[in-house]
């Protein structure tokens, strides 16, 4: 099963790392980052030192900051998606995922 996270505050972030953890070899997980910069510097250090720093990223844990319009989509034959994002940031974030089919469950907190 490939699972994308979207959204890598303390929250996406905590989400991907238990579900990389809990996965066997059949599950990849990759954590997408709004910030390329900011997805490079954790995929490079292994951790979040932003927002869970001194949790190390497990293995089987990818960390991407590119677009989620084309091929290289962290989304692209994503099995299922989890939107982490501010509310405020849900409608944008469900028209772009809207042309890749896959079920998506967010997990967004506070009101629009």
């Amino acid at each position: 099963m490939r699972i994308a996270v979207l959204g890598a505050g303390a929250w996406g972030t905590a989400l991907a790392m238990a579900a990389a953890r809990q996965g066997g070899a059949d599950r990849s997980v990759v954590l997408w980052a709004r910030d390329a910069q900011q997805a490079a510097r954790m995929q490079a250090g292994r951790v979040n030192a932003r927002y869970l720093p001194g949790q190390a990223f497990p293995p089987s844990l990818a960390v991407s900051g590119s677009p989620l319009a084309g091929t290289d989509s962290p989304v692209a034959g994503a099995d299922l998606v989890i939107v982490a994002t501010p509310m405020a940031a849900l409608r944008d974030m469900l028209v772009r995922l809207a042309p890749h089919g896959a079920p998506v469950a967010w997990l967004c907190k506070g009101f629009e």
